[in-house]
């Protein structure tokens, strides 16, 4: 189980979940598995958002990017510029 008390943003999906811990970390837990891959760790993230074959996760508090990782191998498309001040997912 997840047992950060810090699980800021949760959110769940095709037996993921999908928590950004304390604003400055992002995980990825497999509840059948146990099995929880840390990512995007020391970033201002704010929002998370998923397709078939990405998740996003989005800088907040004057923060610049969106993280687009890939579900397949976990590998993180940076995409910067998008405008300051508030751009988080939700």
């Amino acid at each position: 189980a997840i047992t950060s008390p810090y699980a800021y943003y949760i959110k769940s999906g095709n037996g993921y979940l999908y928590v950004i811990d304390s604003y400055s970390q992002f995980v990825v837990y497999h509840p059948q598995s146990n099995f929880i891959t840390n990512l995007l760790t020391g970033k201002n993230l704010k929002g998370i958002a998923f397709d078939a074959k990405f998740i996003y996760v989005s800088e907040g508090y004057a923060g610049n990017a969106v993280y687009k990782i890939r579900k397949s191998d976990y590998s993180i498309e940076t995409i910067s510029g998008i405008g300051g001040g508030d751009c988080a997912l939700y």
